[in-house]
């Protein structure tokens, strides 16, 4: 997918209160849309993932509501495996 660069990113209420429940930062949100680690089309949106210095990773799935213009729609975390974990088994093993 094309690299994308936003001079206006708006975020949605309902990613607003997705940011708050989830301890997610706008810087985090910006970062994620602005360099994104890896970036592909969700359900019809955009989605941008970020990876943190924490390990973990931000999800920012958004829409483009003109040139250079983000919509963020919502947005989640996911948490790095720890070493206690087990990795997801595949189907068959």
């Amino acid at each position: 997918m094309a690299e994308r660069r936003y001079g206006r990113i708006r975020i949605h209420p309902h990613a607003r209160k997705r940011m708050q429940r989830r301890k997610i930062s706008r810087a985090q949100v910006e970062r994620a849309l602005q360099n994104p680690d890896r970036t592909y089309e969700s359900w019809g949106k955009l989605a941008a993932e970020s990876d943190t210095a924490a390990g973990n990773t931000v999800f920012v799935y958004y829409v483009e509501t003109a040139p250079g213009e983000a919509l963020v729609i919502s947005v989640k975390r996911q948490r790095s495996r720890t070493s206690g974990e087990r990795a997801p088994q595949e189907e068959g093993s």
